[in-house]
């Protein structure tokens, strides 16, 4: 697989193209939790999660909201491979990525019971699901720290990123679960968008 900077301009085009996949979608589906949460009503952002917003009123949106961005990291993933994917490291990190992707669509299709346990099939899928996105996510933290520990900042804050997933479960012991969560989400979230951005500016400029 060679790398960017041996790519064509169509290539580079091409890449650029799969980049926004990661850039604009997770801020999106961010917007999109948040606004969603406030518009439920009785829903509380603290306490309850954002699976909870696929169950009743509004919500289809959220269930949309989790295979559109599935679908887009996906998408992200093929452009993480032309990329990156000049080395072992990024290859994984790119599998990981549609891993991850594959985990939101199936969250989505799956809608939670809400609360903390799955009773029913659906809730048990869900929770596999979501296992399975964010425990891709850990690992690939620290496979993107792998490709770019010549980069040392990029590589810690992969690292750190990757150690905030089960931070946030930890911590819902003192902080309330929804809270906790959301914020894990946005700076995960904010990860993939960076590394997004990360993989636009290689394909524009040859050699990064």
């Amino acid at each position: 697989m060679v790398g960017v900077n041996l790519m064509n301009d169509a290539q580079r085009s091409t890449t650029r193209r799969l980049a926004l996949a990661g850039i604009v979608f997770p801020p999106l589906w961010l917007v999109v939790l948040i606004v969603l949460g406030f518009v439920k009503p009785g829903f509380n952002q603290l306490t309850q999660d954002g699976s909870s917003e696929s169950i009743g009123q509004y919500g289809w949106v959220q269930i949309a909201n989790f295979i559109v961005l599935g679908v887009a990291l996906v998408v992200f993933a093929f452009g993480l491979w032309r990329g990156f994917g000049d080395r072992l490291s990024g290859r994984i990190g790119s599998i990981l990525m549609a891993v991850a992707g594959v985990g939101l669509v199936g969250a989505g299709v799956f809608v939670a019971d809400g609360g903390r346990r799955a009773v029913s099939f659906h809730g048990n899928m869900h929770m596999t699901f979501s296992l399975v996105l964010f425990l891709s996510l850990l690992i690939a933290g620290f496979v993107y720290a792998r490709r770019f520990w010549d980069d040392r900042r990029f590589a810690i804050y992969s690292i750190a990123t990757a150690l905030v997933i089960p931070a946030s479960f930890a911590v819902t012991f003192v902080i309330p679960p929804g809270l906790s969560q959301r914020v894990m989400l946005i700076i995960v979230w904010t990860w993939i968008t960076v590394l997004g951005l990360r993989l636009r500016k290689s394909a524009v400029e040859p050699g990064q």
